[in-house]
């Protein structure tokens, strides 16, 4: 069990300008940040006999931040835009892991891992807001978050004669997440956030399975290569709104390993792998969330610059893919430092329809590792 608490006061300012050094907005702000969190874990194990074992780990985790913000934003033209705002966002998360280890023998084991978890957040903000032109105004946002997930894992490891250590394994997970939103302009509905509804609703669905072989092939040589698959399912509701995005990836990837005349400390290593970074669930709602230094009033929205732009999810979003090559000399210089040359190229596909697949290369990157 564990316990926390800060405050921090935070002060800045900021100045724009054109390229010929034109003065276009500048204004300061400053906040006063309070935390608070609370987070602690227990764990139950069961020799059944010696060769399984049950164990049930329960864990909670409560924050809460509150923020009290204002902020002054100039115009060369001498208009000006103030905010105060004062928010507060309480999390609650529950889980509970269930595990079950069968040792098959002294190279093998099977292992399975259920976990329910379950999560409910609160983010509520007050905001006043003035500006030269205008009349001041007063707006209410409250948004709640309920997420509830199920988890499963099961993993096989085992070793071969010639030095093969197997592994594989599938994961299954369903999650829910909910949100309710509550906006108000000077005590009544906002209407600029009316269209898609006051909640949406995601469902996910994700299979994933791997297999990894790790070969020793003598004292001086290593090869490994692996296989990962996923398939995810989405259903996403959204007032009038329904998307039904999915995507299917798999990932190869191999690596060899070479100790320099047998030597451990002095290592050279190629890999080749296929990665992804799949997009979350919120990243996917059409919903739009309206840069509060561009605020709406009757759905008439003041102009979005480079630095107050809106901001919405896509659900077209696809997985960012990424092929990556890396030649890496290591020398071990003490016990726990080390030095290390890098060469890698990366190739990143599209995430979204017309997106360019830029590329990506470091040369020459050394660091040395403590």
């Amino acid at each position: 069990m564990s316990a926390d608490r800060n405050t921090r006061n935070v002060a800045s300012a900021f100045r724009q300008v054109t390229g010929t050094g034109l003065p276009v907005v500048q204004g300061e702000g400053s906040s006063l940040k309070h935390t608070e969190s609370l987070s602690g874990t227990s764990k139950f194990a069961l020799a059944l006999d010696a060769s399984h074992k049950i164990s049930v780990a329960p864990e909670l985790l409560y924050i809460r931040f509150e923020n009290e913000a204002e902020n002054v934003r100039r115009g060369y033209r001498g208009d000006a835009q103030t905010s105060r705002q004062n928010s507060r966002s309480p999390l609650l998360s529950v889980g509970l892991p269930l595990e079950w280890n069968w040792t098959m023998g002294e190279d093998s084991q099977l292992s399975l891992k259920w976990k329910t978890g379950v999560t409910h957040a609160d983010n509520d903000a007050d905001r006043w807001e003035a500006a030269t032109a205008g009349l001041p105004h007063q707006r209410s946002l409250a948004r709640k978050i309920r997420g509830l997930n199920h988890f499963l894992d099961a993993d096989f490891n085992t070793s071969f004669a010639g030095g093969h250590d197997f592994s594989t394994g599938v994961r299954l997970a369903r999650n829910r997440l909910q949100n309710d939103y509550a906006d108000f302009l000077d005590g009544v509905s906002d209407p600029s956030q009316s269209l898609l509804g006051v909640s949406n609703l995601a469902r996910t669905v994700r299979y994933q399975w791997f297999a990894q072989d790790d070969w020793r092939i003598n004292k001086s040589w290593a090869l490994g290569a692996g296989l990962n698959g996923e398939r995810r399912l989405l259903e996403i509701d959204e007032g009038p709104v329904r998307s039904r995005p999915s995507f299917n990836v798999w990932s190869p990837t191999m690596h060899i390993a070479h100790k320099i005349g047998g030597n451990s400390k002095r290592q050279l290593r190629l890999s080749l792998a296929r990665t992804f970074q799949p997009p979350s669930a919120d990243q996917m709602l059409l919903r739009p969330v309206i840069n509060s230094l561009a605020p709406c009033y009757a759905r008439h929205c003041a102009i979005n610059t480079f630095d107050t732009a809106d901001s919405a999810g896509n659900p077209r979003l696809q997985p960012e893919r990424a092929l990556g090559l890396n030649l890496s000399y290591s020398h071990k210089l003490a016990k726990a430092s080390e030095f290390v040359v890098e060469v890698c190229l990366r190739a990143r596909s599209a995430t979204r329809p017309g997106q360019r697949s830029p590329w990506q290369a470091c040369l020459g990157l050394t660091r040395p590792v403590t």
